[in-house]
């Protein structure tokens, strides 16, 4: 899946969308951790250890290693303020459905007693910053449309740049994880007519492929979808400083998915069109290929 800040497809529209939200909760940062811990730095190294493991949050790089702890500690403990960036929006894809170039899809959400079309993330910020852990349960279904879209997690940073004592640091903390959205996505960099499909980034579901280029008529298919697991990545933003190049800030964004959804597809006549997705992407609806 693909992740875009906020401020990105501006001259797309953006809906939106129902989510009932069973959990939420917000986790200080490493830099906010030091800071509170006591001026000892040995002392404060394996308190921060202690408390990151207690919270299920890893340090960067190496993780758990002690003269990597340390290294945090003197590095956020030297930091000097040089400029509040603010607040700033961000965003990163939960789930989207593509649709076959000419035709129409929707999707459906399946919903039982034992399941309920649950998201979990946790939002971690880049520099040491704040994170945000939010469960939410999908109500909305997708209508039938003609063009791809993104279900997309709006997340909310507070940005600051620091002078250390080894190299400038920026930190983005976490604010909240606000609501979600419906992104149109008319002009999709992933579905289309394509020749070749990188064998080693793709893989091809051979299973939803439709050859109507012999046909007279529209076709219809439907499909299932068992969307399972975890799924990690990094989010970056860049903000405009005056007199300045441009700030890099971001997340790490965690994604726990427990979806079970149908999808319907219509096929215009004339074409080949080929499903496929990201090696390692799982059971998600597709992208489309037209040959």
């Amino acid at each position: 899946m693909c992740s875009h800040s906020w401020g990105d497809d501006s001259a797309v529209s953006r809906t939106p969308l129902s989510a009932l939200v069973t959990a939420d909760e917000s986790i200080a940062g490493i830099a906010e951790r030091v800071d509170a811990l006591s001026d000892d730095d040995e002392a404060a190294t394996e308190l921060l250890r202690i408390g990151l493991a207690a919270d299920g949050v890893a340090l960067p790089g190496d993780r758990g290693a002690l003269d990597l702890a340390r290294r945090i500690v003197a590095r956020v403990r030297s930091r000097r303020l040089l400029e509040d960036l603010g607040e700033v929006d961000a965003s990163a894809e939960l789930l989207a459905l593509h649709v076959p170039p000419g035709g129409r899809a929707a999707l459906t959400l399946l919903r039982s007693a034992s399941t309920d079309c649950q998201v979990s993330v946790k939002a971690m910020g880049f520099g040491f910053g704040r994170i945000s852990k939010q469960t939410i349960s999908l109500v909305d279904d997708i209508s039938e449309r003609a063009a791809c879209m993104r279900i997309m997690q709006r997340v909310v940073l507070h940005v600051r740049r620091y002078a250390t004592s080894t190299d400038p640091l920026v930190t983005s903390d976490v604010v909240k994880l606000g609501g979600l959205a419906l992104v149109a996505v008319p002009d999709c960099p992933h579905c289309g007519a394509r020749d070749e499909l990188n064998p080693l980034e793709f893989e091809e579901d051979s299973e939803l492929e439709l050859d109507t280029r012999a046909f007279d008529a529209p076709a219809t298919r439907q499909r299932t979808f068992a969307i399972e697991g975890s799924t990690r990545r990094d989010v970056g933003i860049e903000l405009p400083v005056p007199g300045a190049t441009k700030v890099a800030a971001g997340f790490q964004f965690e994604q726990g998915t427990s979806i079970s959804c149908s999808a319907t597809y219509r096929f215009p006549v004339g074409h080949w069109f080929v499903p496929y997705r990201r090696r390692g992407d799982g059971e998600i609806p597709p992208y489309w290929a037209m040959r």
